[in-house]
Formats: structure tokens, sequence, C-alpha cells
């Protein structure tokens, strides 16, 4: 029967391929404007409009009819700034709103529109177009108005959501643009999920909501109608077909929808019909990974699993299956503790040296201070792994809770965490009903007396916390370590010697690397924290964990991990494009010097390069080529290094943080242009025929500098170079 319901459904919803043809009409591609996010569309009477996705179809243009009325979306402001609204705005994306306007209102005459919240200048391109703005605010008379516009809002009370809702019903439009996945960094809630985002409160009845995906065009240039079929796309849809035991293209997209809908969403009660229930046994590990392809309606039951724990009350929640085996199992006869300590606001996640079981409760009492502005957060792996088509555990492993004197519980555990917000105060805490995880911090007495101890603590999983750096480990891989502080020290100078390099104090809130059994992108990435696999963090035939060993990275160093943090040391001053992996790399070859005696020239990463770049030299030095190829754009740098020295570019970057904040350049000309002038000013020579001899495209101001024309010239060879000792 849930079944035949869903069919008939399916069959009998209104499918407005109209609908689509308006808003496309005249428009053609649609240029990428920053990156993207993307909709669920899964209404009946919603039809998805473009779509974007290299693998799959991810709608980035929607549009709903509801009752008389009508509501559109965009997934990226960008599409409706002042610049698109304005009357003399051409191009795609200005044609896609004056598309959207006349859809959604029934006229491409001048409207009378509200603007949620005021945006002063997309009212003014508004008012030059000849439309009636209001600036802000729901007028009472809110049937005489048109459309009303929503720019990515923060959660909205229940009164203007309903307004909104009731105006579209009664014949009003509305037309939403928002970046989600930028909302959802910028959220003042760590609780809160898409569903709390206004513009989704407003769409989420009529079949329309934001996802945390993001959407690059299918060719990485412009989002173009024949990409993808739009009806591939449409979860709703595909969500029928699959209650009828039919195959789907792209199932992923029905799995986007379960995670953004909001809480009593009909399309929740479908899924739980046409789907069943998780089974357990299906739990992703890493010995036994969930596949996208091979299991894709096992997968979907576990997004309605994870949903239905975490809608759990938050003193209750249980265990999920799968927990034991990753973050890890709490032995059963581990001591459960009571710990009181004091907490400074400060950046960055705290260590209480706590490990809360996976469905058991965390109780937290105020003992001093205020806990407003506080975040409690349970578990590490910060990871979300959603998109990816294997997982190796549940994509979501943390929680974070504001602080309140009450109880926690999560369904995966984790290490337990404080961490202040903007306007946090001291405050003193007793946390109930965890373990005791090894911890070690540097430069703490009672730390280092009690180590002999702690590291024996039943916890699964171990951090040594440093002044610059803090490194979590599998408790195993700790039991051994005789000499943390040796350990965390090397780290610690790690991350100071690159912020010698370029110039910057010390760090406020201590960088953090976190091994998992599968990350989100790559093999590490940057952030905070700098994920990375596990391979780094387990011992290994008798030798410690890579990220432990010191006889190794004296001698060896890391290349990953020195990059990474280079990542986090980048600038968009010097960083054009091209060199996203490339200027980070400079850290990598001073931390192999300094740290391990490595000579940046012989650098084994560095050598692995050099035929590649005599290649390059040989074929004529195509510049695009030299921003596809990381490798070759390192020697560049190198080159200079090996010639003049570290000195150089400790000055540029110097030279880089007095600049007046008009003076910093903006596009990767004036990127390369200026790079160019204060490294031959610090380097005491001109080395503009050095960068065109690489094939760098300098400006005409630059070529015409005098002050860099009265330096000597450096004239190398950049091919004769590579065949250097």
């Amino acid at each position: 029967m849930p079944e035949l319901l869903l069919l008939l459904a399916a069959l009998l919803s209104p499918q407005h391929p109209t609908d689509r043809e308006a808003l496309l009409d005249g428009v053609g591609p649609l240029p990428q404007r920053g990156l993207p996010g993307s909709l669920a569309v899964t209404g009946d009477d919603a039809t998805v409009v473009l779509c974007g996705g290299r693998d799959r179809p991810l709608p980035v243009v929607a549009c709903a009819r509801a009752g008389e009325g009508r509501v559109f979306a965009v997934a990226h402001g960008a599409y409706l700034d002042p610049g698109v609204l304005g009357p003399d705005a051409d191009g795609p994306e200005a044609r896609l709103w004056r598309n959207a306007l006349a859809w959604a209102t029934g006229d491409d005459g001048a409207r009378r529109i509200v603007l949620l919240r005021p945006h002063a200048a997309h009212a003014a391109a508004l008012r030059a177009s000849g439309h009636e703005v209001r600036d802000g605010g729901l007028p009472d008379d809110l049937a005489a108005w048109d459309a009303v516009v929503l720019l990515n809002e923060p959660r909205l009370d229940d009164a203007t959501v309903t307004r909104l809702q009731d105006f579209v019903r009664a014949g009003g439009a509305v037309l939403s643009a928002g970046c989600p996945w930028g909302w959802l960094q910028l959220k003042p809630d760590p609780t809160w999920t898409l569903a709390d985002q206004g513009d989704d409160q407003v769409m989420a009845p009529f079949g329309l909501t934001y996802t945390a995906s993001t959407a690059a065009p299918k060719d990485g240039e412009a989002y173009r109608a024949d990409d993808w079929a739009p009806e591939d796309a449409h979860a709703g849809r595909a969500l029928a077909a699959m209650a009828r035991k039919r195959e789907v293209a792209f199932p992923g997209v029905v799995g986007d929808a379960l995670q953004a809908v909001p809480p009593g969403s009909p399309f929740l009660e479908r899924a739980r019909q046409a789907l069943g229930r998780f089974d357990e046994r299906r739990a992703p590990t890493e010995a036994h990974p969930l596949r996208a392809k091979e299991e894709p309606r096992e997968r979907l039951a576990l997004v309605l699993a994870f949903r239905e724990l975490r809608a759990a009350p938050v003193g209750g929640r249980p265990a999920a299956p799968g927990a034991e085996a990753f973050p890890g199992a709490v032995p059963a006869r581990a001591e459960r503790v009571t710990r009181t300590a004091s907490f400074a606001p400060r950046p960055g996640w705290q260590p209480t040296g706590l490990y809360l079981a996976p469905g058991e409760p965390l109780t937290v009492e105020v003992v001093e201070g205020d806990p407003a502005g506080w975040t409690l957060r349970v578990g590490i792996h910060a990871d979300r792994l959603w998109h990816l088509a294997r997982w190796h555990r549940w994509p979501e492993v943390t929680e974070a809770f504001p602080l309140a004197g009450r109880a926690f519980s999560t369904p995966f555990g984790g290490l337990v965490e404080l961490e202040a917000g903007r306007d946090a105060g001291p405050v003193t805490l007793r946390l109930g009903g965890a373990v005791e995880a090894p911890l070690f911090v540097l430069g703490d007495d009672d730390s280092a007396a009690d180590w002999e101890r702690r590291r024996g603590a039943p916890g699964p999983w171990a951090e040594l916390v440093g002044e610059q750096l803090v490194l979590a480990f599998p408790s195993e891989s700790v039991r051994g370590l005789d000499d943390p502080a040796a350990v965390v020290a090397f780290w610690d100078e790690v991350v100071r010697r690159q912020l010698e390099l370029c110039g910057d104090p010390p760090l406020a809130r201590p960088e953090r690397f976190v091994p998992d059994v599968q990350i989100s992108a790559g093999y590490m990435h940057a952030g905070y924290p700098i994920m990375t696999w596990m391979d780094v963090a387990r011992p290994r035939d008798g030798r410690p964990a890579v990220f432990l060993d010191l006889d190794e990275l004296r001698t060896k160093g890391n290349w990953g991990a020195f990059h990474e943090l280079g990542h986090n040391r980048q600038k968009p001053e010097w960083t054009f494009g091209g060199t996203g992996e490339v200027t980070n790399n400079l850290f990598s070859l001073y931390c192999g010097e300094v740290m391990c005696g490595i000579e940046p020239w012989r650098n084994p990463w560095l050598e692995g390069q050099k035929e590649a770049g005599r290649k390059y030299l040989d074929e004529g030095a195509d510049f695009a080529q030299w921003t596809r190829h990381p490798g070759v754009a390192l020697l560049t740098y190198a080159e200079v290094q090996h010639a003049f020295g570290w000195e150089p570019f400790r000055a540029t970057f110097r030279a880089y943080h007095d600049l007046a904040p008009g003076a910093r350049p903006r596009t990767d000309g004036e990127k390369r242009d200026l790079w160019v002038r204060l490294l031959s000013l610090a380097c005491g020579r001109d080395l503009r025929p050095f960068h065109l001899a690489w094939g760098w495209p300098l400006g005409d101001a630059l070529l015409a500098d005098p002050e860099l024309a009265a330096l000597p010239v450096w004239d190398a060879d950049p091919r004769a170079l590579l065949d250097q000792e």
C-alpha cells in the first residue's frame, strides 16, 4: 500500500515543464559565481531548473508552485547581488533574475518587492530598475506586495515564517538566494542545521530546501541546461521510483534530501516507507565500508537512522552500531570518573582529558562562572563524509552543544572538549560519567609527573598538547611513549619555524592534527583540525607511529605534515591562481632544512620534480602548463632560494605585512607582479627576466618599473640551474 500511494503521487503530480522553460528562456550557459551550494527538490509541485555537479546532478536553481503562489531559489547569493538586479545589468545572471521575477509574479513590469532584511545596495539597484522596494521588515499589508526576497536569512521567528508561507499560498512570490555551506560556517549556534536557516524555514513546506553539498558546473565553467536531465535530480521522484523497487540513476540526491529536510517533513515518512529500517549489521567500518554503488538503499536507510539517533533526547541517545569500531569502545569495567576543571576563554578546542563512551551520559555542572558562550564538543573527528562513495565509518561522528548544566550523550562518543565563543568568560565545571583518556600537556609539571599512569588510561583516544600544536592518537599508539615532551616540542618547533619564515606572530589557537579512518578529501587536508589518515598514527612493525617517530622525523621530516601546516600559513596576497599547492611548499622546504638538515635544493620531493621542470622549459615555458603542475611551479621559487637563501623570502613576507589595505593585490596579475617586485628588492637583483624565462606573464607597469631597472639583473638560465649540484 505505501508503495502504491507513492506511485500514485508521482503519476498524478503536476510536472510543470513550462516552468523550467520560462525560467531559462534566453539565459544560455549560467556562469559559476563563487562556489554554489545545492537544493533538495522533494515536492510534487517543485521543479529542478538547473544542475551542477561532476559526478551526479545537484540542483542549483529550482522552483515550486504553492497554491496560487510561487517560490524560486538559487544556491548562491551572487546570482541576486546588486550588479545583477540593476537596470543596466546584462548577461545570463541578469536574465535569470528577470525571468524569475516575471515567472513568480506573473508580470515583467515594475513590481512591489520586499527585502526581508535591509540591503541598501540591493534596494538601490531594484529601485533603479523601476521597482518599489521596502528595504527590511515585512509590511503590515503584505498582501499588497508582489514578492519577498530572502538572502541567506538567519533563523526567523514562527510568526514571520507563517506570514510568508500564507503569503505564498495566497498568490505571493518568494525568491531566495543563499549559499548554504557558507551559512553553516557562520551560524551563531553550533547546534543549528540548515533547517534553522530562514530561507529553508519558509520554503520547506513547498518541497525546496538547501543542502550542505556544493555544486560546481559539470565542465568547470558554466551551468548548462543539457548537462543533466532535471528529473534525475528530483529527490521526490527518485524516492517514488525506489518505492516501486526501480533502479534510480542517482540515489545520492535522495540522501542529500534526507539530510536537508526539516523534522516532520512528509518526505521523511515517505522515505521510511520506501526504505525500511537500517540493518545494523551494515554499520560502516574500516574493514567493511558501505558503498554507494553496491548498497544504495542501505546507505539511504543509514541516513534515516542517523537522523533518528540525533533526534533522541540529548541526555539519552543510544550508541550507534559500529561506534565500537570507530571512534572506539570504552571497556565496560573502566571507571567512570568525575572531574572538576577550570577553563579560560581562548581560541580552539580545549581538552578535558575525558572520553565519553557511545550512548552514555556526561553530566555537566557549572561550579563557577557563566556558561554563556561556551560549547561542549564530543568527538574530534570533525570531517563529514556524506558526499563520499564509500563510508569507512558513520559519515558524521562528532557533535557540539551549547554548554549548560545538564546531561549530554552522543551515539558515537569521543574525546570531550570545551570551546569558547567570542563572549565567553572563565568557567569552572564538574564533569561526570566519562573515563580518563591519555593526556599530556607540555610545560605542565603535574601532567609530566602523571604521564606514566595517564598513558594507560582507558579512553581509546589520546591527546598530546603543545603551545602551538595538539596531536591526537589512538591511545594504543602512546602506551609505549616514554618521552611525550620531546615529541610535542618537535612539532611545536615546526610551527614556530613556519611562523618565523612568514613573519606571523605565535598562534592564539594551536594547530591540531587529527587522524581518522577516512577523511573528507585527499590524503591530508588543512584547516582546523588538519585531518589525516590513520597510517601516520599507528605503530609500524616495532617502530612508533610516523608522527611519534623522532628518529625519523629529525632526519626525514614529514613532507605531508609540513605541507598541510604550510597551507594554514598561506596568504591570498602572495598565492595566485596555480599556486594553491605551491606557496605552502615553501614551508615544507624550509622545515626540511631547519628541522631535519635537508638542503632545500636536494629535498627528495623537489628532486622528483626536476625532470618535469626541464621538459617544461625545453617545450617553451607555457605558463598555462606551469599553473597545472605544482612541482614544476615550486622549482621557480626553489631556484631563487638556492641562489639567495631564505632571508629574501623572510623579508618579502614581512613586506606584505606592512602593506596598506589599499595596496594589497587583488587580481592574479597584481599578485604576480607584486611578488616579483618585492622579491627582487629583497634579493637586490632584478628578477623580472628570470620569471619571464619561466613563462610568468608580467604587467606593463612592472616591466617599466624604474626601481627594479636600477638593480643588477639576475641573468641565470632557469634550465641550466636545474642541472646544478
